[in-house]
């Protein structure tokens, strides 16, 4: 369009829920512009726990646990499908 814009991305929040991580990928498209991909991942950990488990799946189970149950926690801020793996196209130079 012309103008100025700018995009926030936002990282992992491995306290608050969800627990996400998210990649970013700088990839040269060769034709004078630079695609930032941006991906979500999760852990394989159960969103449920056994609370005698003290494996390290386990122990990510009760950490997903905990923080949905934590107060305030709103399973909202997953944000919407098309927020959460993007590219993102910028011009060169």
């Amino acid at each position: 369009s012309g103008g100025h814009a700018f995009w926030e991305i936002s990282t992992a929040s491995h306290v608050d829920f969800p627990q996400l991580a998210r990649i970013i990928e700088v990839v040269d498209n060769g034709d004078g512009t630079i695609s930032l991909f941006t991906t979500l991942i999760e852990s394989a950990a159960p969103h449920r726990t056994n609370f005698t488990d003290l494996s390290q799946t386990g122990l990510a189970a009760l950490y997903r646990e905990l923080s949905l149950n934590a107060p305030g926690a709103r399973s909202t801020l997953g944000g919407d499908r098309k927020d959460r793996n993007t590219e993102l196209v910028l011009k060169k130079g």
